[in-house]
């Protein structure tokens, strides 16, 4: 067990870690502190992700949600849902997603599309779920975009359209969403929506994989043992 010493300077090292902290956020703290919405999202935002204290980071989060600003509000969201710096709570997280979304915030439409296709904090509404995706892909959120690819490409709560498919995996990939482009790639090879041309997409799927593509990881070698393989 560490000696009383021991303790002691473990408490004076967290106090300077503290002091200093407090230090370089000051003027952020002010601006927060005078009533700044976007202030307050940007210091709880820091003090969770650069100094890993959620606790101190809630308040400032729900202060910005009080005032009703987009960003404040969804990431409000997230901290009942994750349960950050608060106990996880799924059916107010979804009431909070939901006015994010509705206020114009393109992660929460995206997000809150996710919580009706899973039913979380609601009852699962696949058709619900398309229309708040497709929200937020029209706002140019690749991430959306790529989700709208998938939708089209499986038939999930819409009619499946591999033309409608790629064109959304197109525009993320655009971006450089990896998993979009190693899609691309893949209907490339398999003339899924666009003329067939096996080279061309072995070598976008490679290019997707080297973007650090988790999809590109998982399906890459059976790509590659059908071009190694005699027609």
């Amino acid at each position: 067990m560490p000696n009383n010493e021991e303790t002691e300077q473990q408490y004076v090292s967290d106090d300077l870690q503290l002091a200093g902290r407090d230090a370089a956020l000051e003027p952020l703290r002010l601006a927060a502190e005078s009533g700044d919405a976007e202030a307050q999202v940007e210091y709880a935002r820091t003090l969770h992700q650069s100094f890993d204290d959620p606790d101190a980071a809630f308040p400032w989060m729900e202060r910005a949600a009080e005032q009703q600003n987009p960003d404040g509000l969804y990431g409000l969201a997230l901290y009942y849902n994750k349960g950050w710096g608060c106990v996880a709570n799924p059916e107010l997280s979804f009431t909070i997603m939901q006015t994010a979304a509705e206020a114009g915030n393109a992660w929460a439409q995206f997000d809150l599309g996710l919580y009706y296709m899973k039913g979380y904090g609601c009852q699962a509404d696949m058709a619900k779920a398309v229309e708040w995706i497709s929200k937020a892909a029209e706002t140019g959120l690749a991430q959306a975009q790529y989700e709208m690819g998938v939708l089209y490409l499986n038939g999930e709560g819409l009619a499946q359209n591999l033309g409608e498919s790629l064109a959304w995996f197109m525009k993320a990939g655009e971006q450089n969403h990896p998993d979009a482009v190693f899609y691309i790639g893949a209907a490339f090879y398999d003339g899924l929506g666009v003329e067939k041309d096996p080279v061309k997409g072995m070598e976008i799927m490679r290019d997707a994989v080297q973007m650090g593509s988790y999809i590109g990881q998982q399906y890459i070698h059976k790509f590659e043992e059908r071009s190694s393989t005699p027609a």
